[in-house]
């Protein structure tokens, strides 16, 4: 009957309350910068790696974070 009776009278679920970031000081930005622009060296240093790993998963990347 719970079954039937939560069908007719379907529950409306609580709205999800999302609190935007809060921006970054200079120095957190200026560190986020400085691992953005080791990642991408790796990425040119191991781009043959990254290659023969997308020989098997194609579309592979490596991901930042």
């Amino acid at each position: 009957m719970h079954i039937v009776h939560s069908n007719i009278n379907p529950q409306k679920p609580e709205p999800v309350k999302v609190e935007k970031p809060k921006p970054l000081t200079r120095q957190q930005q200026f560190a986020r910068e400085m691992a953005y622009a080791g990642f991408k060296r790796a990425c040119k240093k191991y781009a043959k790696e990254i290659a023969e790993v997308q020989e098997y998963f194609p579309g592979w990347m490596p991901q930042f974070e």
